[in-house]
């Protein structure tokens, strides 16, 4: 019987026991309200039942475990309270058993270690406390256990390791603690393990796990995992000797722990990885040039650790990448043109590094300013102002730039402008006037080769009389052409406009970049 996805409404009655010879019932996506009615457990002969998506509360009725016959449980997205029951031991035809994003608590009966047929088990965004049993391990038909979101304490028992059907592993935002079982090494078929701490549950620290120590050399065998989770613990080791070749992997987030040294160039080998995060532990030396060799790769977060050297051109050819952090580091030497190469990059934060090639830097030094003739600085003004509007008018929520200036314009070898992440604010809620106003600023200081200063006063007092061009342009290069002298007297009033007292008649960074093409 199917009255599923309907608007029915009220209890479930109990005469419902009296259709002993039903094999199927699913009243999911209701609006049931009440117990589920203990006369359920007459239906002997009944092999699925699923009540999802109610409004159900209260315990579940012990006689249920008299359903000998049922293979498929699903309890998902109630109010249903107290304990799992321990008569869920009897149900040794089952082979699917879902109470996620319900309110039960106390611990995990062990008897559910019977169930030997059992394929799937999940009870997610519970209440459920103690450790996780370890009569688990005669589960010897499972393939999913996601236990994630709820208050389970305690180490991941080494049992775990028996499972050998076990194909996903979701254990995150519990109190867990201790070490990673070596025995989760030998699960041949573990594609999908997460122990991680989210950023939802940062906020809510009874969620978070706490495993430390290194984590099992047996990973390394784990040659079908897709997706590791092992960000936000306390785990250590040497992140080359931890880690290998995972053909087919595709994410990595070991971000938020102690690891330490080195990045190997193996790495570089799992060609199917889209998402690698390692940010915030305590890796030194550089980044090694075969991570050009990760095509498939989108985001790619190697911040806040100790990486130094050099920006590998390769990097150039990770042409599908989207975001790119490598803030908080020690890199030096210049911006790689061959990023200038990455069109689908929409997030690139390089600030907080060692890297030469600021713009303030450029114009600071005379012989390195000289290389910076006008169609040069033309195309900096215009480079920066498209790159604004974009952060602001394209990007959801909009981001604004809390610190234009010169020293967060980094230039590559070709004289690219990038803009610097150092004080970014992303926000629903944003005027974009009091940058525009150092848009104004920077724009001046191009031209000039130097800050402006009281300059700016002076220009945008209405009395200062008719300007001529070499006034306000840098001394130290040619002078400019006659098709150049147009462009940089267009830009300059464009400047003197965005340095408007009154920010309501400053023009938004999306028509200052439409002007300026």
């Amino acid at each position: 019987m199917d009255l599923s996805i309907n608007r029915l409404f009220g209890t479930i009655p109990s005469q419902i026991g009296k259709l002993s010879k039903l094999v199927y019932l699913d009243l999911a996506t209701n609006q049931f309200t009440g117990t589920i009615p203990s006369e359920i457990g007459q239906l002997t002969n009944l092999q699925f039942l699923c009540l999802d998506e109610n409004q159900l509360a209260g315990p579940i009725p012990q006689e249920i475990g008299q359903l000998v016959s049922l293979s498929y449980l699903s309890l998902r997205t109630n109010k249903l309270d107290g304990s799992i029951p321990v008569c869920f031991g009897n149900l040794r035809n089952l082979t699917d058993l879902y109470l996620d994003e319900n309110q039960f608590s106390i611990s995990i009966p062990s008897e559910l270690g019977k169930l030997k047929a059992l394929q799937i088990l999940s009870s997610s965004t519970n209440n459920l406390t103690g450790q996780i049993p370890a009569s688990l391990s005669g589960l010897t038909s499972l393939s999913i256990l996601y236990l994630l979101l709820n208050q389970l304490s305690g180490p991941i028992p080494p049992e775990l390791g028996k499972l050998t059907s076990l194909q996903n592993l979701r254990l995150s935002e519990n109190n867990l603690t201790g070490q990673i079982p070596v025995s989760l090494g030998d699960l041949g078929h573990l594609k999908h393990l997460s122990v991680s701490l989210n950023q939802h549950s940062e906020r809510f620290m009874v969620y978070s796990n706490r495993l430390s120590g290194p984590t099992p050399q047996s990973l390394k065998n784990c040659s079908s995992f897709v997706r590791v989770r092992f960000d936000h613990n306390q785990l250590s080791g040497n992140i080359s000797e931890e880690f290998g070749v995972y053909p087919n992997l595709m994410f990595m987030d070991l971000s938020s722990n102690n690891f330490y040294g080195e990045l190997s160039s193996i790495w570089g080998s799992n060609k199917q990885l889209q998402s690698l995060k390692i940010a915030k532990n305590n890796l030194p030396g550089s980044i090694p040039p075969k991570f050009g060799s990760l095509s498939q790769l989108h985001a790619l977060d190697l911040s806040l650790n100790q990486l130094c050297g050099e920006i590998s051109k390769k990097i150039g050819k990770l042409t599908s990448l989207l975001n790119l952090n490598l803030t908080d580091n020690q890199l030096s030497g210049g911006i790689p043109e061959e990023l200038g190469s990455l069109s689908y990059l929409e997030n690139l934060d390089l600030s907080r590094n060692r890297l030469t090639g600021s713009l303030a830097k450029t114009l600071s030094a005379d012989e390195e300013a000289k290389k910076l003739d006008w169609p040069k600085r033309i195309n900096i003004v215009k480079g920066v102002a498209h790159a604004l509007s974009y952060m602001h008018h394209s990007c959801s929520p909009p981001i604004v730039h809390r610190d234009i200036s010169s020293k967060n314009i980094l230039l590559d070898s070709q004289y690219e402008a990038h803009v610097s992440d150092l004080e970014l604010a992303y926000t629903m809620k944003v005027t974009e006037k009091c940058y525009v106003y150092s848009f104004g600023v920077l724009v001046l200081e191009v031209i000039k080769g130097k800050h402006p200063g009281e300059y700016i006063q002076y220009v945008t007092t209405p009395s200062h009389g008719e300007l001529r061009t070499e006034d306000f342009l840098d001394q130290r290069i040619l002078y400019p052409t006659q098709e150049e002298e147009v462009i940089l007297m267009s830009i300059f009033n464009l400047a003197i406009e965005c340095l408007h007292s009154n920010p309501q008649y400053r023009p938004t960074m999306q028509l200052v970049s439409d002007m300026l093409d």
